[in-house]
């Protein structure tokens, strides 16, 4: 019997993320990695270290990179200069789109924060991710497709692999399994696993790409063999049937050269300024596991994540979609792993950018109003507040998706806040104030760090009794580590924030520059949930609004566009501007429930809303150009807690 050829293992190899460890890297949380790679190894003059699958930053990366990791049925030529956010990642020699022409990316100026909005592969959540797209993801301050990533926030939607179901008939081991992450992902995994290398074709690779390198080099003129390739084959209609299933079809092989012309770790090298070219990347075990329509949705709209582990398991509770209660300590470990992982993520790869955040998919933010309240109290709130800033592009109006163009006002006077470092910019812990146990957090409806904060979680904890939060997020689910898990708070995605920038305020006090955390606490008339938990009527003062179904966004988006001329619309003698604002609003719905007869559902359950207002009820506002929503002059007022521990902070104030 012939023995099967020997493989390279995926921690072996570089991952696909493609993620350089950097040498004596002072603000990188993984420090360590470079100095481990390569002691005891002779190296090469030019040389690089990256991380590997078994590592934080060996998981999570562009959905892009991790398609192109297993199939080159998605052309990456085409594709990467689309994903132009990633220009902010890998510098100025990223490819531009549309080569030099209309549309080329020119220098950017630095995102102010960048936020990670955890989602699942679902058609629930798709729905409730295509009305945020729709809504309030189109304002001129998001940066987005349409105005090629070129705005002061960047949106991602972060997705994991889901846990495959459980056959019915299936033992009582099996389904322990798959809760355990062991069996139930195996088949797929199985297949990406053909497309490791064995030694003899990692040998001949890397042969030729010294071949090809000397070629370049003018050193040597031999011609290239070529080398086998084994890569996965998509069905051949996988973007337009059964899209809820895997794109993947089968492993084939196939005879390819070492190229730029033709091999797509090649050219990624270049595009991403890569030190040197792998021979081989780990591919990424589950993204097979994504269903087709996930990955047309990445192609599409090109902003979206890939962490690749099974984080979003089954619920082992009877909680459904939209209901009060919790699904189960794996789902809630699961969640918690992703935010850590995006942290991680995000501080890497946007080193200037001063604020992380993470959202949710069923959360509505009014982002014109929310960008005004960060730049005024990041820049003293003593200073006064300034306009909006008027948007980089033409302006895009109107709402539901279909946006009609116009030019920005010439010459207007924009008065703009100093553009301040990172490292002089306060260390806000901004969000939804809660309070645990006598732990101060912020709700996960939307929660902002600065990156130095986003650097006490990630670092290595400094005491033997504070648990390692990134190598908790990189191993799969077990239920072993059940204990560990209520230990360092990874049943509560929140309250872990909240209780690990306690347990390690003295390391925030060493990297802050004013050497303190920043809380910043809003209300619940500003910050609140709908329909269920923290209630609040939506009013002008509403800036995020939770648990939102895919109607309430639109109504959302179509409430803020039209309040506040409510309170000031003349009216004939005898009317009522509140009931007139309704009649309006309930024939603005019976237009959108004829538009939308299936695909949005909550027409029939949206939320409270107030209408108009007294005139001294809400401070002075201006309208934010081309989003026609006005951003009010909120106030905020120094606020501690030493009960808390909470000894510089800000609070929402009318």
């Amino acid at each position: 019997m012939l023995c099967s050829p020997l493989r390279i293992g995926a921690g072996f190899l570089p991952s696909w993320t493609l993620h350089v460890v950097e040498k004596d890297c002072a603000d990188c949380t993984d420090r360590q990695t470079h100095d481990s790679a390569v002691e005891g190894v002779e190296l090469q003059p030019q040389h690089a270290v990256y991380a590997t699958s078994s590592a934080p930053l060996g998981r999570v990366g562009p959905m892009l990179l991790a398609m192109t990791s297993v199939t080159d049925d998605v052309n990456v030529r085409t594709e990467l200069p689309q994903w132009e956010w990633l220009r902010h990642v890998y510098g100025e020699g990223f490819p531009t789109a549309g080569g030099a022409g209309e549309g080329a990316a020119q220098p950017r100026t630095p995102y102010l924060a960048v936020m990670g909005i955890p989602s699942t592969d679902q058609p629930a959540r798709a729905a409730l991710r295509e009305a945020q797209r729709r809504t309030w993801l189109t304002y001129q301050e998001v940066a987005r497709t349409e105005n090629h990533f070129d705005a002061a926030l960047l949106a991602l939607y972060v997705f994991a692999a889901v846990e495959p179901k459980v056959a019915p008939n299936a033992s009582e081991s099996s389904s322990a399994s798959a809760r355990n992450g062991t069996s139930a992902a195996e088949p797929r995994r199985g297949r990406l696993s053909a497309l490791l290398p064995t030694t003899a074709e990692y040998k001949a690779a890397t042969e030729a790409l010294l071949a090809a390198t000397a070629q370049a080099e003018g050193i040597d003129d031999l011609a290239d063999e070529g080398i086998v390739q084994r890569r996965m084959e998509l069905r051949r209609d996988w973007n337009i049937a059964a899209v809820e299933d895997t794109p993947c079809a089968e492993v084939v092989s196939r005879r390819v050269t070492v190229g730029a012309e033709t091999s797509a770790l090649s050219y990624l090298s270049g595009a991403l300024s890569l030190p040197v070219t792998p021979a081989f990347t780990s591919p990424a075990e589950y993204v097979c596991h994504a269903s087709s329509a996930l990955w047309q949705e990445a192609l599409t709209h090109r902003n979206v994540v890939w962490i690749d582990m099974m984080t979003d398991r089954r619920p082992t509770t009877n909680k459904k979609i939209g209901e009060d209660g919790k699904w189960g300590l794996p789902v809630e470990v699961g969640m918690s792993q992703k935010l850590i992982l995006w942290l991680e993520y995000a501080y890497h790869a946007f080193k200037d950018v001063p604020f992380i955040i993470k959202g949710d998919d069923d959360a509505y933010v009014k982002v014109p109003q929310f960008l005004s309240d960060v730049r005024y109290v990041r820049n003293g709130v003593k200073r006064g507040r300034f306009p909006p800033p008027p948007p980089r592009h033409p302006v895009m109006t109107g709402a539901g998706g279909s946006p009609t163009t116009q030019a920005a006002t010439p010459r207007r006077v924009v008065h703009n806040y100093d553009r301040l470092p990172v490292d002089r910019t306060k260390c806000f812990y901004w969000g939804s104030g809660r309070r645990m146990l006598g732990v101060r957090f912020n709700a996960g409806m939307l929660l902002m760090l600065h990156r130095r904060l986003a650097q006490v979680i990630l670092e290595p904890p400094q005491s033997s009794s504070d648990a390692d939060l990134r190598m908790l997020a990189v191993a799969d689910y077990s239920n072993d580590r059940r204990s560990l898990y209520r230990q360092a708070g990874l049943h509560h995605e929140d309250v872990m924030i909240g209780v690990t920038l306690r347990n390690r305020y003295n390391r925030s006090m060493e990297l802050c520059d004013d050497e303190t955390i920043w809380y910043v606490k809003e209300g619940y008339d500003r910050f609140h949930d709908l329909h269920r938990g923290k209630l609040n009527t939506v009013t002008w003062s509403t800036v995020v609004a939770h648990r939102c179904r895919p109607a309430d966004a639109y109504f959302l988006h179509y409430y803020f566009q039209n309040e506040y001329s409510a309170s000031t619309v003349e009216i004939a003698r005898g009317d009522d501007r509140e009931e007139l604002a309704i009649e309006a609003a309930a024939e603005w719905v019976a237009e959108q429930r004829n538009a939308f007869p299936d695909s949005v559902p909550g027409w029939d359950d949206l939320p409270s809303v107030l209408w108009t207002h007294g005139a001294s009820a809400a401070p002075e506002y201006v309208v934010a150009t081309g989003d026609d929503v006005a951003v009010y002059n909120y106030s905020y007022q120094y606020w501690r807690d030493s009960s808390t521990f909470v000894w510089n902070g800000y609070r929402s104030s009318r």
